[in-house]
């Protein structure tokens, strides 16, 4: 009853902030949150232009509990109607010596008992490396690598016999901008490159440099910026001629310790028109 009572107020004011309440989240099974340290509730509304013009949306709602242990059980409601339309039991399973750990996370998805996918990650000393094993059968179909150098990190994307497929080198130069060069097939040719910095004023830069056929360099530049109003937007120029080609924007409103609000914008043309919108709502609170 006590858990109970600390719950239920904290669902009815997320009902009460969003322009669409969340609906069929608190279900009634006994002891549902028992051994439960924290609770995320998240409510989604997104709203976009096909391509035929047509407006569209969708609504989702989620509840996300954490156990003492650490397992994460989440509940997804994708129509907004109250009915869960799946669940994901995600066991983690965490160990380390010499300087390494290791976290091992498997996803019951429909929380039968049947583990359905098995993700690995290792912590060592120099580096990290994520494993994916899709389908629980044991063996990995996918990983990332990451590796520190001097000034800089690699990151490698692996097939599942261990051979890089794409690789990223990630370099600070003297000046204090970040140079990353992209491998697309891991064959030592470098297709594109981007260089970050962070101007005196808070704005961030980034040059994009890519080659032609005949190896001419190709240029496309994007700045981000935060407005008074805590608003980031970032402006995309594809073809360097300071036409804008991409702009977006995020804003993320914390109201209490409690409760947060993200609101996205994308205008794919840079025109002013929006034809993608998304806005999420997160409730997250301890229980102990």
């Amino acid at each position: 009853m006590k858990i109970k009572k600390k719950i239920l107020p904290i669902i009815c004011a997320l009902g009460m902030m969003s322009a669409y309440p969340v609906i069929g989240l608190e279900n009634n099974t006994k002891d549902c949150y028992k051994d439960v340290k924290k609770v995320k509730l998240t409510s989604s509304y997104i709203k976009w232009t096909n391509d035929s013009g047509r407006v569209e949306e969708a609504r989702t709602s989620t509840v996300e509990r954490t156990y003492k242990n650490g397992d994460v059980l989440t509940e997804v409601d994708c129509g907004f109607d109250g009915t869960i339309d799946y669940v994901i039991m995600k066991h983690v399973k965490i160990s380390g010596m010499n300087g390494c750990k290791t976290t091992i996370i498997e996803e019951d998805i429909g929380n039968d008992g049947k583990i359905e996918k098995i993700v690995t990650y290792k912590q060592m000393l120099g580096g990290s490396r994520v494993e994916v094993d899709t389908n629980a059968d044991g063996k990995m179909e996918y990983a990332v690598s990451e590796m520190l150098v001097s000034k800089g990190k690699i990151t490698e994307y692996l097939d599942s016999n261990g051979v890089a497929t794409y690789r990223e080198t990630q370099t600070c130069l003297d000046d204090g901008s970040i140079m990353t060069e992209h491998d697309l097939f891991a064959d030592g040719k470098i297709d594109y490159k981007t260089i970050e910095k962070f101007l005196s004023d808070g704005i961030k830069v980034t040059k994009y440099i890519s080659y032609d056929k005949e190896g001419n360099e190709k240029y496309g530049f994007m700045s981000e910026k935060t407005l008074p109003d805590g608003t980031k937007v970032s402006e995309f120029d594809s073809g360097y001629d300071g036409t804008i080609d991409q702009r977006q924007r995020e804003k993320i409103v914390k109201h209490n310790p409690y409760s947060t609000t993200r609101t996205y914008e994308l205008e794919p043309k840079g025109d002013g028109v929006v034809t993608y919108q998304e806005i999420e709502e997160v409730f997250e609170f301890d229980l102990i």
